[in-house]
């Protein structure tokens, strides 16, 4: 299962000097950590049937021999865990397998095959392949802070169409990108105006691609993300017509074949990667502007940084524990796809879910926000805690 060539890089830019980016990629930089609240629900959650991986046991684990294939959209995890530093404290081997953004059905189909270990992606994916009878498991996840009032995602449309509310979409032709979660985004945001997916024309086209439809005027309205949608808004030529704010949770997984989670040492290693990725993630946070430079030279270059940072900020998000509340969630999603004719089967989609590592999380996060309260109070800074943006 350990590929030993990288593949190549194949982000592509835009005319406008843009590189594709992944929605779930850029939330990765903003990831934070709800220190007073979502901690102990990691480790404490009912719905948590796995017994728990301890820091203990990957501590006395020799992994020097083990090599985790990770799916990264445009360098962003690679570039988090580097700036961040936690790639120079791995006791095994990361290999880096490059995928252009909004690739959530190639990685898990990649995971499906047996080419990657862990991947960062939406949760729309993973629902599609559980119907298609692959065994992929959720291992960690997180999702938008403050969901009822802040979104990346939504619809965005010219700034004179005639289109003034979402009911009005109706028989028009929307470009999103079918099996991801923009797809899904499509549907929640239809439900608002009272439609249904079937009252659209979808033009299912790549992200980029999107853009460049919705420029021309070959649609009427195209689903997208950030950075996207700053950049189209800013420009005044377009305007967001409706995100899901209040509709939508917005989560993202890490996602890993349940087959490697039968390898002991192969198995402590992908969770104290999901650690690392949340430490990593809580960095992110606490140096924006670090970490939106980075961004600048890797998945957001092109974009000044000032944007970048504009962003983030729509993408600030928890790690939360893989429980009850996330399995709910997954669920209503799959139903949803059901009524909507896009699943013919129903799905029960607790087996997606695994948490045998939320432990793992808790300590290392919990031991992060220590070290940083015992240095900020030196400093007359305290903590980092995330806060509504």
């Amino acid at each position: 299962m350990h590929q030993e060539m990288r593949h190549a890089h194949v982000a592509t830019t835009t005319r406008r000097g843009v590189s594709r980016v992944s929605r779930w990629g850029a939330w990765t930089g903003a990831i934070t950590v709800a220190l007073s609240a979502a901690l102990p629900a990691l480790a404490t959650s009912a719905a948590v049937k796995q017994s728990q991986v301890t820091p203990a046991q990957v501590a006395h684990a020799n992994l020097t021999g083990v090599t985790v294939n990770i799916g990264d959209q445009l360098d962003v995890l690679q570039s988090l865990l580097t700036a961040s530093g936690e790639a120079q404290k791995l006791p095994y081997r990361l290999n880096w397998h490059e995928f252009p953004g909004a690739s959530g059905p190639q990685l898990v189909a990649a995971e499906a095959g047996g080419s990657i270990d862990l991947a960062y992606l939406g949760d729309t994916p993973l629902i599609f392949a559980q119907a298609a009878g692959d065994s992929l498991k959720v291992v960690g996840a997180s999702e938008i802070a403050d969901s009822a009032t802040h979104s990346p995602d939504g619809v965005v449309v010219p700034a004179d169409s005639p289109i003034t509310k979402v009911s009005q979409l109706k028989g028009k032709q929307v470009a999103l990108t079918v099996g991801t979660v923009f797809q899904y985004v499509a549907i929640r945001i239809l439900q608002t105006g009272g439609l249904g997916y079937s009252d659209i024309t979808p033009v299912n086209l790549p992200l980029a691609d999107g853009m460049a439809a919705l420029e021309k005027g070959s649609v009427a309205a195209w689903v997208t993300t950030d950075p996207y949608i700053s950049l189209l808004t800013s420009g005044g030529k377009f305007r967001l017509l409706r995100n899901t704010a209040g509709v939508y949770d917005s989560p993202s997984f890490l996602v890993t074949p349940a087959s490697d989670l039968t390898q002991a040492n192969l198995s402590l290693a992908i969770g104290d990667l999901t650690s690392r990725i949340a430490l990593a993630g809580q960095w992110a946070k606490q140096h924006p502007d670090q970490w939106a430079t980075v961004e600048a030279q890797g998945g957001f270059k092109g974009l000044p940084v000032s944007l970048i940072e504009e962003t983030l900020t729509h993408a600030q998000s928890v790690f939360v524990p893989i429980g009850s509340a996330l399995i709910q969630q997954q669920q209503t999603q799959a139903n949803i796809f059901q009524q909507q004719h896009q699943l013919t089967t129903s799905l029960n989609v607790a087996g997606e879910f695994d948490g045998r590592f939320n432990t793992l999380v808790s300590h290392a996060l919990s031991s992060a926000a220590g070290t940083a309260g015992t240095a900020g109070t030196a400093a007359g800074t305290g903590a980092t805690t995330p806060s509504s943006s």
